[in-house]
């Protein structure tokens, strides 16, 4: 959604990554992630066992064509795919507060 639609502003994404296995090019999750331009946060824990650190998460972030200054990834150390709830209200605000104009 990110990649094709334009309505969308800015994403915080929790527990997110490439999928490892191998896609048809016209579905490729790494082609589309090229395209997404937008502001992204992405909230990931290191020892998530759905995306890999560094199969999945890192390959994602680097894949994102968003500038430098428009992406934040928070790894957090002793975490899985569950991210606590605290870290993303917290978070999540911080985000919002920066791309939400007045």
């Amino acid at each position: 959604m990110l990649a094709i639609d334009d309505r969308v502003k800015f994403a915080f994404l929790l527990s997110g990554g490439l999928e490892v296995q191998k896609t048809k090019q016209e579905i490729d999750p790494a082609i589309f992630t090229r395209r997404i331009t937008m502001p992204v946060m992405h909230i990931n824990g290191k020892n998530d066992g759905v995306f890999d650190y560094n199969n999945s998460q890192l390959p994602m972030q680097k894949l994102l064509g968003t500038t430098q200054e428009d992406q934040e990834m928070i790894v957090l150390e002793d975490v899985g795919h569950i991210i606590p709830e605290d870290i993303i209200i917290e978070n999540h605000l911080r985000w919002l507060k920066k791309y939400i104009k007045n």
